[in-house]
């Protein structure tokens, strides 16, 4: 059975059971805990929260998502079962069906579907579940066939605190030869003879903060079973890398590196990674994920640096790894449509970066050379492991690369110290690269989802509600006092909180719980005389910040006349609306208030984010098909927009990309929205943004015929309303990856007033007309040009006469060496002259030069020829002993060395220095 036929295989079934099937979610997950969607149940979890029930026919869901896994990405490819891209077959219940029927259907597919022989199927379940026994039994399992394994293996837990419940897995017996021998062989063990290749969570109890499990009113179902290990049990197969799709890509390798897979150890690992990280690659960029120095594009860049490095450890030159990115989209975009959507801009970036990628090899070999330059001639020379982890971790060396090269040099690398920094990298990454979609359960916003149910957003269609109910207000304490006024502390019950208390992604502290055991977010009953607050509404005007849009400010008042006031508005759990700001009077859980934003501000918010929809359309129209925006800010004063692009906008098309954004917006076309399914919209041609993840019904945001994306936030009705606009800047912001800076309206008038009186004041300065000064500016730096050089020449013939000046006056300590100060020059310049002395002094001569450079920066530069070198002159270590003298540092190789500094009145005795030293 195919991987294909696997994948649809498993969601028919749980549709034919009720399940209703829903797409894969983005690999970019909507929790800000975790980096990356590494489970089924991610897109699932506020259904879990706040036990929401699909309409019926439908008794649960069922999925195919797309997960990474990179924590421990030194190991991928070294095993069969490790990945760092895997699919994962999924259905979940949110209190509609349990055990019995889970359990039932979950053989049923093994056997029947599958055609697993029963014989060989195993099941492991909590110590204590007698009810997950029984039942297997009743469906004909063996008891020998059952095994209870502690919590540790099978009892799931979302936290210290929340939803729990035990699991149970399904094992397949591949038989002795996958095993280890040990007599107590089974399920759980470390070999790879019981295969667990499904888990089925019972999500039914609610643990409390003194350990007690309270039943939960809704009992969920949460199961996983892994794609890939399920497809090499049917295609009888000894790993994941040899089922179809991958041993496919394993296939592209043989034949570009002529290498057959099979018949050397390294060459198999190589073949696996490339095979392996370009399928996580292409996903990774398709969900508009970039490559970058931290976060997600730092694991993307990772990843597809190491295949590049693995490639060529087979003999394969890049660029090469679109090869392996055209077959990924060719076998993958029937159920991942955004795979063929983002062909183009895939196959782009991963070009750009395997060209940058070389740059940065060669930069590194510049690096590792310096280094072994630097170091002193002893008997056993050790390259430090700090320097070894910087070129695997900056440049992507392998630590045998470096080995091999710094053994060519008689140099050995610090293993130990290398694998030192490794191991700190890998307890870091664990830290940063949580998988745990429940890491924040506990938080105030998940009880409140959990309690009280979602914010209903009510902002499109009206400013103002007259009546909204006050369900929660959050403050944040300094210490533990208080203890009267709290109802629930920030976290899980462990006294540290369960957040970083960055909220979403404004660094102020919006968020959940600091974690910090001192600062904690919690629920209160009541506010008054100016306390600052986040306020919890069951409906709201309100838009909380999202999608790139800020969230809208105004106040809330009540029936007395007490105004609290609104000063931002974030969205937790993407369903919680929390209204951040201060009381003037009292306010309480449970108050009706007056709901009013903004609106003046919400107006020029609307101008600004239609404005980035015809932006997005002109960018698109000038530049390509291959734009695709990937970010933005929606502000009341300005816009900001990120999109992928190879090289910076000329003068020319920026004008191109304003004057048609300005051409739609006077043609004041009708702005309006609908909503539809996601097949549908894409179905229709519907934009939608790189990136960005959606639900199955979407917002479908039209400005006039021209521009049609999918969007959540508000809009002007008419383009008209947005004025003008004009682009302030254009810049990089990262690889492949450029940003414009726009106003519109009244801050675009501004704007274009703000750099006509600048135009007026550089005019009037030099004393010409506004329209004539680009004239008078040009001639000025022709000018400027014609007395630079006619510096230049001046400067080398006095040069000339130094030269013989220095020739003169050089030492002889067996051979001929000038130490001599020259100001105003670069290190360029005295190499230069370098270049011209030598041939003044003979064969055997040495130079060591100090003075300030243009700047003012101290500079030390010597250099010496092959036979003053064979006589004892040393540059690399000559400058290392005098550099501390200017207090600098610097290096090189005996023939030639250089150092800057801090200190320019350090020069003279550095120089005389060095007198002393080549004199000895």
């Amino acid at each position: 059975m195919k991987s294909a036929e696997l994948r649809e295989k498993y969601l028919a079934f749980f549709e034919q059971k009720g399940c209703k099937r829903q797409p894969s979610s983005s690999l970019v997950p909507d929790d800000p805990s975790m980096l990356l969607t590494s489970a089924g149940m991610v897109q699932f979890k506020p259904w879990f929260l706040q036990q929401r029930q699909l309409e019926p026919p439908f008794i649960g869901t069922t999925t195919v998502q797309k997960c990474v896994r990179t924590t421990d990405i030194d190991i991928i490819g070294s095993t069969g079962r490790h990945l760092s891209f895997f699919e994962m077959l999924g259905n979940f219940s949110f209190g509609a069906y349990f055990k019995q029927e889970m359990c039932a259907w979950a053989y049923e597919f093994s056997t029947e579907v599958l055609g697993f022989d029963p014989e060989l199927l195993y099941f492991t379940i909590y110590l204590d579940d007698d009810e997950t026994f029984e039942i297997w039994k009743s469906l004909g399992v063996p008891e020998s066939h059952i095994s209870r394994l502690g919590a540790e293996d099978n009892f799931w837990v979302a936290g210290p605190t929340g939803p729990c419940g035990p699991s149970s897995e399904l094992y397949y017996d591949q038989g002795p030869a996958f095993g280890c021998d040990r007599p107590d062989c089974g399920p759980g063990c470390d070999c790879d003879r019981f295969l667990e290749y499904w888990n089925l969570v019972f999500t039914q109890y609610d643990r409390q903060e003194d350990g007690t499990l309270v039943p939960l009113p809704k009992k969920n179902i949460d199961t996983g079973m892994g794609l890939e290990r399920t497809a090499a049990l049917l295609q009888n197969v000894p790993s994941n890398y040899e089922t179809d799709i991958l041993r496919g890509l394993i296939t592209i390798g043989e034949r570009l590196s002529k290498k057959t897979y099979g018949s050397r150890d390294s060459d198999d690992l190589s073949l696996r990674i490339c095979a392996d990280h370009s399928r996580a690659v292409t996903f990774m960029i398709a969900d508009g994920i970039l490559p970058a120095n931290e976060g997600r594009g730092y694991v993307l860049r990772r990843l597809l640096r190491r295949a590049v490095r693995h490639g060529q450890l087979l003999g394969i030159e890049p660029p090469f790894l679109g090869e392996y990115v055209q077959a990924v989209i060719e076998e993958m975009s029937g159920p991942y449509p955004e795979l063929r959507e983002n062909r183009v801009l895939i196959e782009r970036i991963v070009r750009a970066e395997e060209e940058r990628f070389a740059a940065t090899i060669r930069t590194g070999q510049a690096y590792l050379d310096d280094h072994l330059a630097s170091l002193a001639p002893e008997t056993s020379p050790v390259l430090a492991g700090n320097i070894a982890f910087e070129l695997h971790d900056r440049y992507g060396f392998p630590l045998d690369l470096t080995i091999e090269i710094a053994a060519e040099q008689g140099v050995a690398v610090d293993r130990e110290g290398f694998e030192a920094h490794m191991r700190t990298q890998r307890e870091r990454a664990r830290g940063a690269l949580k998988d745990d979609a429940w890491a924040t359960i506990g938080s105030i916003f998940s009880d409140i989802l959990r309690e009280k149910g979602a914010t209903r957003f009510e902002g499109y269609a009206h400013t103002e509600l007259p009546e909204a109910r006050v369900l929660a207000i959050i403050v944040e304490e300094q210490d533990g006092r208080d203890e009267s006024k709290r109802s629930r502390r920030a976290g899980a019950g462990d006294g540290k909180g369960a957040g970083d208390g960055k909220g979403p992604g404004d660094g102020k502290g919006k968020g959940k719980g600091t974690g910090t055991g001192e600062r904690r977010v919690v629920a209160i009953e009541r506010i008054s005389d100016g306390q600052q607050a986040q306020v919890v509404l069951d409906r709201t005007p309100f838009y909380g910040e999202m999608g790139g849009q800020v969230g809208d400010t105004g106040e809330l008042v009540t029936s007395s006349g007490d105004v609290f006031t609104v000063e931002d508005t974030q969205v937790h759990e993407k369903a919680i609306y929390a209204h951040i700001g201060r009381i003037d009077g009292t306010l309480a859980v449970g108050d009706v208030v007056r709901a009013r934003i903004d609106t003046m501000r919400r107006e020029r918010i609307e101008r600004n984010h239609t404005g980035t929809h015809l932006l997005h359309h002109a960018l698109r129209e000038i530049l390509g098909e291959h734009v695709k925006q990937a970010g933005s800010l929606v502000a009341p004063d300005r816009l900001r927009f990120d999109f992928t692009h190879f090289e910076a906008l000329t003068s020319e098309q920026l004008s191109q990309v304003e004057e048609l954004v300005n051409i739609l917006i006077m043609e004041d076309s009708l702005v309006s929205a609908h909503e539809t399914s996601l097949d549908e919209a894409r179905a229709d041609g519907v934009t939608a943004l790189f990136g960005e993840k959606y639900g199955e019904t979407v917002r479908v945001l039209e400005a006039g015929p021209a521009s049609r994306e999918l969007c959540g936030g508000t809009h002007v009705t008419h383009t008209a309303q947005i004025g003008f606009m004009k682009i302030i800047s254009e810049q990089s912001i990262g690889s492949s990856l450029r940003r414009i800076e726009a106003v519109t309206s009244f801050d675009a008038l501004a704007s274009v007033n703000r750099m006509e009186a600048e135009l007026k004041r550089a005019a009037a300065r030099l004393k010409v007309a506004p329209l004539e000064l680009a004239g008078r500016v040009e001639a000025l730096q022709a000018r400027v040009q014609e007395l630079e050089s006619e510096l230049a020449r001046q400067r080398r013939a006095a040069a000339l006469d130094d030269i013989e000046q220095m020739a003169a006056a050089a030492l002889d300590v067996g051979y001929r060496v000038v130490v001599a100060r020259m100001d105003g020059n670069e290190v360029e310049d005295m190499r230069t002259l370098w270049d011209a002395l030598r041939p003044r002094l003979g064969d055997a001569s040495a130079l060591v030069l100090g003075g300030t450079g243009k700047s003012g920066r101290p500079l030390l530069l010597a250099a010496g020829t092959q036979a003053a070198v064979e006589k004892g002159f040393d540059a690399g270590a000559l400058i290392k002993q005098i550099a501390p003298l200017i207090k600098g540092g610097g290096g090189g190789k005996p023939g030639m060395a250089q150092a800057g500094g801090q200190d320019a009145a350090g020069i003279d005795t550095a120089l005389e220095q060095a007198r002393l030293l080549v004199s000895a």
